[in-house]
């Protein structure tokens, strides 16, 4: 049941970067702004939060958190049905 979990998020984060979702999904997953240049410029900010219980469960943390972890590889897939297969 986790790891189900944890791959619709990633998709929902992948449809999210891509435009595929609704505009107000853009507000919940903010990428990385970097000043130079990353070895990972695909990442997203991984917000500061207060309460260890609510606020790292929430699913802009535990989102970015996760997607952070994917390789280069998987984030950059061409299409969702190519993200979906990997």
């Amino acid at each position: 049941m986790e790891i189900k979990r944890m791959r619709f998020l990633c998709i929902e984060i992948y449809k999210t970067l891509n435009g595929l979702n609704p505009k107000y999904m853009d507000e919940i997953f903010v990428r990385n702004k970097a000043s130079y240049s990353s070895r990972r410029p695909l990442d997203l900010t991984v917000p500061r939060v207060n309460q260890t219980n609510f606020g790292s469960k929430s699913i802009t943390y535990e989102g970015a958190k996760l997607w952070n972890h994917l390789p280069n590889s998987i984030k950059s897939a061409d299409s969702l049905s190519v993200f979906k297969k990997i």
